[in-house]
């Protein structure tokens, strides 16, 4: 009986345990019923019979009648080393509970915070940069004030101004969206995220078949103490050993049944590997066409400094005034690369760099 009296110790410490700095309620709840059940396995259990014998028997020692009292404890190694495997599969669970979770917030945020990644990038720099074109349009104004310039080519100026305000209205929005939504870039890659939930979903499937398969197993320890009618204690004892013959069935079954779900886990539609799968192509569509618009807004910044470049020798007023809307239509399209260069990098970080 030494092994159930060690098991005592453990059983002390379920109860005055830290609390679990995991702050999941699902983590606490699944914790809490295991701990309460692996209680129950790992305690020996204490029972007392009566029992009556026809009186043509010799039963040794009894009270009245042929009456005989028992009180005893009964025990069993196997429910101890279940009880052990109910707190472990409470922890896998737990894993594996976490994973799903942060992989629901993958597909649900996932794209949106890479893009909101980008949008607040191009916003730090429309802010940097208001003076700027705060101050083309200034100039812009003192032109037509002085009949420099014509209205119209004032009013496409402001045009141009009140586009770049735009943009940084628009992004600003699309930041606020994604913080609210709370959304923040997944890391590590989705697809390492993908492979760390096949893990904790199969190392919990195989704890759990491993409990079923000891269901068709006992082993129990049992003995006890027996008052005479002299006042003294007899004892007794014996040791119970059963197997049930289903078993030979169930082995089979259980692994066909990891087998299912390991082919569950990676090809089913429904399940997260494929899920994340789908958004890892879409978030590769989306980098290839953020590369492309790079491309474009390179060659757009390129072809913007060459006219620069050419009005510059020009020194009237009207060059001036092309210039200065050179330059407004330059801020802008530095904006558009700061997000296009911003959202690249973000999908590469959030594709593993792939």
């Amino acid at each position: 009986m030494s092994t159930a009296l060690a098991t005592f110790a453990v059983i002390a410490t379920l109860g005055s345990q830290a609390a679990d700095v995991d702050a999941s309620s699902y983590c606490t709840k699944v914790r809490s019923r295991a701990k309460g059940d692996a209680a129950l396995l790992l305690a020996p259990s204490v029972f007392a019979q009566i029992l009556r014998y026809p009186l043509s028997m010799d039963l040794g020692p009894t009270s009245n009648d042929n009456v005989q009292l028992r009180i005893g404890l009964s025990y069993s190694p196997l429910d101890t080393y279940r009880g052990f495997q109910v707190m472990g599969l409470a922890d896998a669970d737990c894993l594996a509970f976490t994973s799903r979770t942060s992989l629901t917030q993958v597909l649900t945020d996932g794209l949106a915070s890479v893009e909101g990644a980008a949008y607040r990038d191009q916003v730090r720099y429309l802010d940097a940069n208001r003076g700027e074109w705060q101050a083309l349009r200034k100039k812009a104004r003192q032109r037509l004030d002085a009949r420099v310039i014509t209205l119209l080519e004032y009013e496409d100026f402001e045009r141009r101004v009140v586009e770049i305000e735009r943009k940084l209205e628009e992004s600003r929005a699309a930041v606020a969206r994604a913080d609210a939504r709370g959304a923040t870039s997944p890391h590590p890659p989705i697809l390492q995220q993908a492979h760390a939930y096949i893990d904790h979903q199969q190392n919990m499937d195989r704890i759990d078949s491993g409990l079923h398969r000891l269901q068709g197993l006992n082993l129990r320890l049992v003995g006890g103490a027996i008052p005479t009618l002299d006042g003294h204690l007899d004892w007794f004892g014996w040791v119970e050993a059963s197997y049930n013959f289903g078993g030979l069935f169930q082995g089979t079954q259980e692994r066909a049944y990891l087998g299912a779900r390991q082919r569950e886990l990676l090809d089913a539609s429904y399940e997260y590997p494929a899920r994340l799968e789908a958004l890892h192509r879409e978030a590769q569509a989306l980098r290839d066409h953020g590369r492309r618009e790079l491309d474009l807004v390179e060659q757009h910044l390129a072809s913007l400094d060459q006219v620069a470049d050419i009005l510059g020798a020009d020194a009237t007023a009207t060059a001036g005034q092309a210039i200065d809307l050179i330059a407004a239509e330059r801020i802008s399209a530095m904006s558009e690369q700061v997000y296009f260069r911003a959202l690249v990098t973000e999908l590469s970080t959030f594709l593993g760099n792939d």
